[in-house]
């Protein structure tokens, strides 16, 4: 219904009365219109009642609009209302709208990506891009509120028509982010190992530098987690990582034929081997609620003799230094199923290195560290951790040079 005044009077010493108004509709497409206007008005001083009259055209053309937000893969909208959802679901959002070109702008707060690809080898983010945000249909999944638990977050479809009006409408979303308690202390020492370990990879039965005792099982860290039940996971549904940021070896040997003594190094990351790094697998540990790890390295001669040359060889000393972050993912169970990805919780930095020196005795501790030394609380992880390659190859099978 549209209603036009026939006439106005106002206080003061001038009235108005409008004559007329004329409203034009021009059909477009798709069945929507454009509608002009213009009318004429007279004006009258109420104490000469001399007057004056006129016409006029909106100057401006109003066109008519469909501006909507559909959500969860159907018919539904969802316009001015609260959807609770979890980091990591899948959130699928179609605009309904027209005319056909009307220009579409999404706004999403908070951190979002569009996959997580993740094995043993490899792990990248597919992130979404700006021409996304200008389709029809979006879908993500949120990261991180920005908060911390709970936000409600926001999201904006605005329409651009070409006339220049530019409606909108939003939606807003109660992201749910689960705050985990996680915490790590240090069990076993730094020491030097003369039982005859058994050790990951083709390392067997050999005397190493180790932070922890693999027998019997005392971890050099330990790493205890878990979140609170809720309407989107449990403890069931974090996992772990690890990521080596980076190791570095040398070892002074000594060849038995000619009595000389070389140093030989290597470090991870390296143009062999380019980080980020994975350790050993995805996820870190099937264990739920605690992992742990205990890093050892045998101090015999290096089994990968390429560039020692010929000549029997012997350890006199062996420095190592390692670092890495183990981090906590979140992988939602939402009611209902539907597709999801991990989400980044919490990290925590770890280290350790050491020095074993060769005596006539066999071997002995020199100077070591562990970080953090005591009890620790995880922070915040801000994004999901990416890796290039495995780690577990460079310590098989290290590539070796002499140092200068």
């Amino acid at each position: 219904a549209i209603l036009i005044p026939s006439a106005s009077r106002c206080v003061g010493i001038n009235s108005a009365a409008y004559l007329g108004a004329t409203l034009t509709f021009t059909p477009k497409i798709f069945g929507y219109w454009q509608i002009s206007t213009s009318c004429s008005v007279t004006v009258t001083d109420t104490k000469t009642n001399q007057y004056w009259s006129g016409t006029g055209n909106d100057p401006e053309a109003a066109t008519s609009y469909v501006l909507h937000i559909l959500y969860g893969g159907g018919d539904t909208q969802v316009d001015n209302q609260t959807e609770d959802v979890c980091v990591g679901m899948y959130i699928p959002l179609t605009a309904e709208y027209g005319p056909s070109d009307m220009a579409l702008q999404w706004t999403v707060p908070g951190s979002i990506i569009n996959a997580y690809e993740a094995d043993n080898s490899t792990a990248t983010i597919i992130p979404v891009t700006a021409a996304q945000m200008t389709y029809a249909s979006l879908s993500y999944f949120w990261m991180d509120t920005g908060s911390g638990s709970t936000e409600n977050e926001k999201v904006t479809l605005q329409g651009t028509l070409p006339t220049g009006d530019s409606p909108a409408v939003s939606t807003t979303f109660n992201v749910y982010r689960p705050v985990p308690t996680y915490t790590t202390k240090n069990d076993g020492p730094v020491a030097v190992d003369t039982d005859g370990a058994q050790a990951v990879g083709v390392w067997t039965l050999h005397d190493g530098l180790e932070f922890g005792n693999p027998q019997p099982y005392d971890p050099g860290i330990e790493f205890d987690y878990s979140i609170q039940p809720s309407p989107f996971g449990n403890i069931n549904n974090i996992t772990t990582v690890q990521i080596v940021e980076n190791a570095n070896v040398s070892t002074e040997q000594r060849n038995s034929d000619t009595g000389r003594d070389t140093t030989f190094t290597y470090a991870i990351p390296s143009a062999q081997l380019p980080g980020p790094l994975l350790d050993t697998s995805m996820p870190y540990s099937a264990s739920i609620g605690r992992t742990s790890d205990s890093p050892w390295y045998p101090l015999d001669p290096p089994l990968n003799s390429a560039g020692f040359g010929a000549g029997t060889w012997s350890t006199d000393n062996l420095t190592l230094g390692e670092s890495f972050d183990h981090d906590l993912l979140f992988l939602p169970d939402p009611p209902g199923g539907g597709v999801v990805t991990y989400a980044p919780l919490s990290t925590v930095s770890w280290m350790w290195d050491g020095v074993a020196v060769s005596n006539i005795t066999g071997f002995s501790l020199g100077a070591s560290t562990k970080d953090p030394a005591g009890p620790a609380t995880g922070v915040d992880l801000p994004s999901l951790p990416v890796w290039n390659n495995n780690a577990i190859d460079a310590w098989d099978s290290p590539q070796w040079s002499v140092a200068p």
